[in-house]
Parts: structure tokens; sequence; C-alpha cells
């Protein structure tokens, strides 16, 4: 068996793929996929989007993206 899928949620499932060693979450009812190089960026932004939240809950004004 080259690819193991482990759910992790209602629509959401990790996928291993073994010949290719990559890992990735998938949403099975919008089709996108999470790689982790995505995963990593996401990573090095939670700092920022962390305290994006913080002001949220605040009442403060927010308009915050990141690509």
């Amino acid at each position: 068996m080259k690819r193991k899928t482990y759910e992790i949620g209602e629509d959401r499932v990790v996928e291993y793929n073994k010949k290719k060693e990559e890992l990735s979450i998938n949403n099975n009812k919008t089709g996108k996929e999470f790689t982790m190089m995505r995963w990593a960026s996401f990573r090095q932004c939670i700092d920022e989007v962390d305290d994006q939240v913080r002001r949220f809950l605040h009442e403060e004004d927010v308009a915050y993206r990141y690509h």
C-alpha cells in the first residue's frame, strides 16, 4: 500500500504517501489540501494571527490578511 489515510475530523483526513514521502491534510468536503509546506508557512505567522485574534476579541478593528 502506497498511501495511508487517517480521519481527523468530520470531513478532514491526514494522508501519507509512502512512495513520495509526503504528508497532507485534506478537506473532503471542499477538496482543499493543506500540505506540510503550507503548514510550515502557517506556523511561521501563528504569533501574528494570535495577536490579531486578541485584538478582535477586544473589539479593535482588524483587517489582517497573510498570503
